[in-house]
């Protein structure tokens, strides 16, 4: 009796297991899906300017679940929740390259922001070329497994580089058979690589075969400090330019209110589109937000394609109360809350 009851135990929780891979097994692609509404203040830190009051602006995220059966079911009948295949999302980049990707983008919004609230409140700051930043190598690119994510280019064929747009003009008058003499930081150490341009077929001409963003450095009084922890991506600029504005400046933009929101920003304060809109608005009614900044239509925009269409749908799918706001730029939403209050 007891080697029958013992068998039929080991036998359960075979199928426990078995059941439980099933589940879990790792498919191709990801789930994407509302993350979090987090304070501002949390990750950005303006020296000696505390808050003003118990108002907050909340930078809402979007999070990525590996794809398994069990996400996979959760997510079927869930409109807030998207299939995606690993490619859509990171591209060329391994996990640690997008990641590494992410955080880059995360430290140019912060500073694109701070630039933006620093304007607007008549402040001085300086800020420093450092570089082109690698943010993605091209499988076809003969600079394959020579550069990679994270280098910072400085010079073509010894001449400096002051932007991105300018070093492509440079490479569009260079001859097509010559190799082209890169000088690049990795990890501090200076090195250079000798190799030929590539013919990039979507953008008709021939360059590195790199993804290369402009990366700058920058001093300001008072210091501006980030503590993002493992979040990425530049969708926060605009609330982030909101908190380093309110803390700089006297005006007191929260008062008492919970305001959440999303769009990149440039250092002249323009606000651009994100994507996961529609979780990102969910994100901040689960945390009850009054008012939730969405960037504005753009004039080449399809109407459903906008995200202040997107955040409308989203928040009607809700009932939820919460005020979707588009703005431009920075001013616009500094206005918006200095007269509705």
């Amino acid at each position: 009796m007891m080697k029958k009851k013992t068998s039929k135990i080991l036998g359960l929780v075979v199928l426990v297991v078995v059941l439980l891979g099933i589940c879990l097994w790792p498919w191709s692609g990801v789930i994407e899906a509302p993350g979090t509404a987090d304070a501002v203040s949390s990750v950005v830190k303006v020296k000696k300017h505390g808050p003003h009051d118990s108002g907050r602006f909340l930078f809402t995220t979007v999070t990525l679940k590996r794809l398994n059966l069990l996400t996979w079911l959760q997510a079927r009948n869930n409109p807030f929740q998207t299939q995606q295949t690993q490619k859509e999302i990171m591209g060329h980049n391994t996990r640690q390259e997008y990641t590494q990707v992410q955080s880059f983008w995360m430290d140019s919004s912060l500073q694109n922001a701070t630039i933006a609230a620093f304007k607007e409140a008549h402040h001085k700051y300086r800020r420093k070329y450092v570089g082109a930043y690698v943010t993605d190598v091209l499988p076809q690119s003969h600079f394959f497994k020579k550069l990679r994510v994270g280098d910072n280019l400085i010079a073509l064929n010894g001449q400096k580089i002051h932007s991105v747009q300018g070093a492509i003009g440079y490479l569009k008058k260079q001859p097509q058979d010559k190799k082209i003499k890169v000088t690049y930081r990795r990890d501090k150490q200076r090195h250079i690589v000798y190799e030929k341009l590539t013919f990039l077929k979507t953008q008709k001409r021939f360059g590195l075969g790199l993804s290369l963003a402009d990366n700058f450095k920058m001093k300001t009084k008072p210091d501006v400090l980030m503590e993002a922890g493992n979040i990425g991506g530049p969708s926060a600029g605009l609330m982030f330019a909101l908190q380093v504005y309110q803390q700089v400046s006297s005006h007191n933009l929260t008062q008492q209110r919970l305001i959440a929101g999303t769009g990149t920003i440039d250092p002249q304060g323009q606000v651009g589109p994100v994507g996961g809109i529609e979780k990102k608005v969910y994100a901040a009614w689960q945390q009850r937000a009054k008012i939730f900044f969405t960037p504005a239509p753009q004039a080449q925009e399809k109407k459903t394609e906008t995200n202040y269409y997107q955040a409308q749908k989203a928040a009607q799918k809700l009932q939820a109360s919460m005020k979707i706001v588009p703005v431009h730029n920075l001013n616009e939403a500094i206005n918006y809350l200095e007269t509705h209050h």
